[in-house]
Parts: structure tokens; C-alpha cells; sequence
């Protein structure tokens, strides 16, 4: 057997095992410690703890108490595999994070699929890598939250949309397939609403009669809207406001002016290096299809319909507070697709240098090392991910918090990632997310009353809180959190 052939034959085989073996490296590292968790992530454990503990999809409010989960970012997709897996190892950081965990293996795999059968596995591959070398995809994807779930099912969905492409639209199997994962993308998590809107532009991308879309069309129809059902029927109650919670989806943080909000969102893809990394990838991705369409070359609608969520992913995030966790979804996407567009403007380049024609391979595989080993330099020593390495929040949250007994009474003010630590449910709660939601105001006259034994918030809101502390005093300062106890009353 040639040496080629044992190339072509066993290379890509060890090549998945690198790939998986680096995954599995930055995915568990100081799992339960890096990232720190957070407001979102502890709003989201607390709705799969009380799935698995109460078979309530909600938040707690006082004992016994839960309001809807509304005016939470994700839906079922991820709370309920998070429920199941505290209901099967007991309720802590490290359970819920190893079923985010599952998420990233089951984005680089679903991809690596997708491409494989769209381009080829050598682009495939490189795909992977470049996803799993993506400092973000650790800093968002190890975090219990929506988008790397909604990304897998995404990408499941883009998968069977290309089967079904391939079966010239008439496999009935592949229309619900594609439709189930249609409908669990478009409910994981607001953001990916756009969704059967990129679809759609893909189908007016094409123009192409398809004479069998009226039989698989109820199909596929019925099958994505399963998903959206049990949707609206977890994770909203009917004493929600539609109003409300309209609101809340079209502008969560209350932007106001939003020209100017806009205008300065777009200036950061000029003017800071991670939206200009990002602008740099997508430009390079629309460049290849566009060399393709030139060239009257096929485009599948999996690709497109990618392409078209990549770009509105790119406008919604005009409208947002600016934060890059926002466009992180698009970047994912992109990368897994720019080995392709790589290859298809270095094809084109070197059209015009005959003496380098014959190394075409040669240089395809120089870039994409070089962009593998910037990217795991970056990852390694500069990124967010890398330095929030040495927290040791979920080690002190645990010691403090998870100590407590039942018979201590406390009162969490706004800081839901605490509220996991807990061992008991003896808790109030209070949430000031933002401008349009708040929940558990009822609750703060047991603050008056004395009732709690200790409160719990983070220092920003003591001023807030002031008029309802007159019986309690902060006694410690620490992992950004201020615990306050009741004053010990003295008699003359």
C-alpha cells in the first residue's frame, strides 16, 4: 500500500482524534471554575433544578413560590437535558456543565458531518478545528446557556436540509427531520427566531420550482411546530403580560436612540480587533460565494440558508448593548464554513501565478495551520477563557453557601447564580433584571419584617436595597458579593 493511500485512508482518522482530544482538553479544564458563573447561567439552573426537583418550569420566588420562565433566554432544549442531569447526579455546577459540554461535542460533530457531505472531509476537518480553537466557543459553550445548544441544533437542522436537497425534496423522513430541528432551534433561544427567516431568503435565493414541496411541506410544517407547542406551553403562563413579554423579546435591555446604538455598534467592526476579526471571516466566506455564483457553480440551500443567518445574526446585533457574545453565533457558523471560501479565493488567486499553480495544496494546508496555531496561541495565553483559569468562585461559593442548613433563612437579592449553591429551598428572591422585568417585589417586606437570617446581593445594589436593610448589616465582602445579617438587637 502507497504512502498516499495510507494518507488518504488513516491521516483523517487520527486527525478527528486530535481534534476531539483538544475539544475534550479546553472543555473540561477547571470545568466547574472557568468561566465564572453568572446572572444568566444561574437564572437558567435554577429553572432545570426546579424542573427536577418541584416539575416546575420556573424560578423561585419564596418557598413554594415560582413564577413563569418567561423572561428567560432559553427554553426547554436546554433546561430540560440540565434537569435530567440533575435529577440523575444531584444538583451542582459540575452535572449541569457537563451536559454543555455534550453541546460543543455535539456541534463539532454535527458540523464535521455537514461539511463532509457539502465539500469534502479535508475541509470538513479543517472546519473543526477551526471551531475548536475558537477561544469563544469555550468562553460562551462551557457556561449552562443558549447558543452553542441552539448552534447544534442548527447545524442538525442545516444537515437534513441537505439531505432532504439531495432527495430533490421528497423524502417525507428527512421534511420532519429537518422541521423537529427547525422548530428545537428556533425555541432554544430568542436569537435563533431569525432562523425560518434565513430559511425563507434562502428558498428566494434559489428560485427553484420544486413540484414536490406540497407534499412534504405539511409535513415539515407540523414537525417544527411540535417543538414550538410544548414551547409555548412550558415556559409561559397564562397570568404572563403578552405585552410584557413582547417587549421584553423585541428589546430586553430598553435600548433607547437607537440610531445612535446602532451607529456605534457598527463602527466596532472598524475599530476593536474581535468584531474586525469577525467582519475579516464573513467577508472572505460572501467573497467565495460570490466567486461561486459567478462562476455558476452550485450553492446548496444549507449553505445559504447558513449565510443568511450569518447575516442577520450580524444586523441584530447592531440593535444590542454591543457585547461580542452577541455575534458569536455568526462567527461559529462562519468559521466552520471559511476552509471552503480559503480555498476557493486561493484558487482564484492563484489563477493568475502559473509558477505557484502547482502548489496550491501546499499553501491551503500552510494557511490553515497557521490560522489553527493562531488560534490556540490565542486561546491559550490571551484569551477571557484562559485567564478566567485561575477563579475560584464555584470552590468559595460552595464552601459558604452549600454549608448552609435548612434552618437558615436567606434572602438572594438579584443574584440568581447563587441561588444553585443552595442545598435547601429556605430562600426569597428577588429579581431587577433590567428595565421591563422585575419579579419577587411581594417579597421584599420580608426583608422589613426581618424574616431572612441572611441576604445575599451584590454590592451595586445596596443603595437600591437600602431602605428595605434597616435590621440587617454587611458583615462580608467578597467573591462580588455583599452577605448581610440580621443586627443583634441589644436591650437597655
Amino acid at each position: 500500500m502507497s504512502a498516499s493511500v495510507v494518507g488518504q485512508k488513516y491521516v483523517p482518522y487520527a486527525l478527528l482524534l486530535v481534534l476531539f482530544s483538544l475539544v475534550a482538553f479546553f472543555s473540561l479544564y477547571r470545568l466547574s471554575e472557568s468561566p465564572p458563573t453568572w446572572y444568566d447561567e444561574g437564572m437558567i439552573l435554577q429553572v432545570a433544578e426546579n424542573i427536577a426537583l418541584h416539575g416546575v418550569m420556573g424560578l423561585q420566588l419564596a418557598p413554594g413560590e415560582f413564577v413563569s420562565a418567561a423572561y428567560i433566554s432559553s427554553g426547554f432544549p436546554v433546561t430540560v437535558p440540565v434537569a435530567a442531569s440533575f435529577y440523575l447526579f444531584g444538583v451542582n455546577i459540575v452535572t449541569a456543565r457537563a451536559v454543555a459540554v455534550l453541546f460543543i461535542f455535539l456541534l463539532i460533530a454535527t458540523g464535521i458531518c455537514l461539511l463532509t457531505r457539502l465539500q469534502n472531509r479535508w475541509y470538513a476537518l479543517a472546519g473543526g478545528f477551526f471551531v475548536a480553537t475558537f477561544s469563544s466557543l469555550y468562553g460562551n459553550g462551557k457556561n449552562v446557556l443558549g447558543e452553542v445548544p441552539g448552534l447544534s441544533f442548527l447545524l442538525l437542522f442545516l444537515l437534513f436540509l441537505q439531505k432532504l436537497e439531495e432527495s430533490d425534496f421528497k423524502n417525507i423522513r428527512y421534511a420532519i427531520a429537518t422541521g423537529i430541528f427547525l422548530g428545537l432551534t428556533t425555541v432554544t433561544k430568542p436569537l435563533f427566531l431569525i432562523v425560518p427567516v434565513a430559511l425563507c431568503g434562502t428558498f428566494l435565493f434559489h428560485r427553484r420550482p420544486l413540484p414536490s414541496i406540497g407534499t412534504i411541506f405539511p409535513w415539515f410544517l407540523g414537525a417544527s411546530s411540535l417543538p414550538v407547542i410544548l414551547w409555548l406551553l412550558t415556559q409561559f403562563s397564562l397570568t404572563d403580560s403578552i405585552a410584557g413579554i413582547l417587549s421584553f423579546y423585541a428589546n430586553p435591555y430598553h435600548l433607547t436612540n437607537l440610531p445612535d446604538v446602532m451607529w456605534k455598534n457598527f463602527l466596532r467592526f472598524f475599530t476593536e480587533p474581535t468584531p474586525l476579526y469577525t467582519l475579516g471571516i464573513i467577508a472572505l466566506w460572501t467573497l467565495a460565494l460570490v466567486i461561486r455564483k459567478l462562476k455558476r457553480q452550485a450553492i446548496s440551500y444549507a449553505e445559504a440558508c447558513a449565510f443568511f443567518f450569518t447575516v442577520l445574526v450580524m444586523l441584530s446585533y447592531l440593535r444590542t448593548p454591543g457585547w461580542y457574545r452577541y455575534f458569536f453565533t455568526a462567527d461559529v457558523v462562519t468559521l466552520f464554513f471559511l476552509p471552503s471560501a480559503i480555498g476557493t479565493v486561493l484558487a482564484v488567486l492563484l489563477s493568475y501565478i502559473d509558477k505557484l499553480k502547482k502548489y496550491e495544496h501546499h499553501l491551503m494546508v500552510a494557511l490553515v495551520s497557521l490560522f489553527v496555531l493562531l488560534q490556540c496561541y490565542y486561546l491559550v495565553s490571551h484569551s477571557w477563557i484562559s485567564r478566567a483559569s485561575q477563579s475560584e468562585l464555584t470552590s468559595n461559593l460552595e464552601r459558604d453557601f452549600g454549608a448552609l442548613d435548612a434552618k437558615t433563612r436567606v434572602f438572594v437579592f438579584d443574584v440568581p447564580a447563587v441561588v444553585p449553591f443552595l442545598q435547601y429551598d429556605t430562600y426569597w428572591q428577588y429579581f431587577a433584571d433590567g428595565v421591563i422585568w422585575t419579579a419577587g417585589q411581594e417579597q421584599l417586606v420580608q426583608l422589613e419584617n426581618g424574616v431572612p437570617d441572611i441576604v445575599i446581593m451584590h454590592p451595586s445594589k445596596l443603595t437600591e436595597a437600602q431602605p428595605y436593610l434597616e435590621q440587617y448589616t454587611v458583615v462580608k465582602e467578597e467573591y462580588s458579593y455583599d452577605i448581610l445579617v440580621r443586627k443583634v438587637k441589644t436591650g437597655k
